[in-house]
């Protein structure tokens, strides 16, 4: 299996994901695009989680939203 870091995956699949998408390796190893010792993907998270901001509605004893 290819190893690439992510700035180098990135650029082979013309995309700009990021680091939390995937899974890094622990321990420095070489890219195979740019030769650098870096850590590599080692595999795609199933969940992306992104963080949205939510705005809650406060409940008031005017409007009887209990």
């Amino acid at each position: 299996m290819a190893e690439f870091c992510l700035k180098c995956w990135n650029e082979l699949n013309d995309t700009n994901y990021p680091e939390r998408k995937y899974i890094l390796s622990e321990t420095l190893e070489m890219c195979e695009e740019c030769g650098k010792m870096t850590n590599v993907i080692v595999a795609e998270r199933r969940f992306c989680f992104v963080f949205k901001r939510v705005k809650i509605k406060k409940r008031s004893k005017e409007n009887n939203d209990y």
